[in-house]
């Protein structure tokens, strides 16, 4: 079948016009939820959980706390722990792209011991931060339970970074603060729809295409 370009490019206006709803898809992130190193009741280790990497942090590690120590995780049985002034990271295998990302994750402190702080969600493109979130017990976070932190950021079309790649950081500033969940999703941007004044073309195209077949057929 021989498609005219003249007609083929009205049919393509009329497409974009019409573009299908886009929807938001999970982003993979490894060890997302603490559970790849795996402990007994009340274990934990000295080094970063699988995935991820401590920048610097005074004490991290992968915890399975004893409910005395800790709520119940909201994901497996295990946590991230980052006691005092911490800074842990995972760099994606997916890079930045055009659309909105929303980053979650549910936090608690240590209810036994060590006291509580601040802690900041980040979302990178390398090195540069898209979006964050701070969050403390002046926000509604303790120790009797996990809460979920979330945010969204658009990333539109010639913005700096992307194709950078995605980093999900977690920074504290002081006592014990526990993690779990850690949740990605991303929506690609929508077509962008066609004005309505290119509806005015069409009658053209459609005439150029009559034009075209007619000469096909001299």
């Amino acid at each position: 079948m021989t498609v005219h370009r003249p007609l083929a490019a009205a049919v393509l206006a009329m497409a974009i016009l019409a573009g299908p709803a886009v929807h938001a898809a999970p982003v993979a992130i490894v060890n997302a939820s603490f559970e790849a190193d795996v402990f007994g009741d009340g274990g934990f280790n000295l080094t970063a959980p699988s995935g991820w990497t401590n920048i610097g942090g005074t004490s991290v590690g992968t915890f399975n706390p004893l409910v005395s120590q800790l709520v119940a995780p909201t994901d497996g049985v295990q946590v991230l722990y980052i006691n005092g002034t911490g800074d842990v990271r995972q760099t994606l295998a997916d890079t930045v792209a055009v659309g909105t990302y929303t980053l979650s994750a549910d936090f608690a402190f240590r209810k036994d011991c060590c006291g509580t702080g601040d802690f900041t969600m980040s979302l990178l493109a390398g090195g540069d931060t898209l979006a964050s979130v701070t969050g403390g017990l002046a926000s509604g976070f303790s120790s009797t339970a996990f809460k979920t932190a979330e945010f969204s950021v658009d990333v539109v079309a010639g913005a700096a970074g992307i194709g950078a790649p995605l980093v999900i950081r977690f920074q504290t500033t002081a006592g014990q603060t526990d993690i779990d969940n850690v949740r990605l999703d991303f929506a690609a941007a929508a077509p962008v729809p066609v004005p309505a004044s290119a509806w005015l073309l069409l009658p053209a195209l459609a005439g150029l295409g009559r034009l075209a077949r007619r000469k096909a057929h001299a």
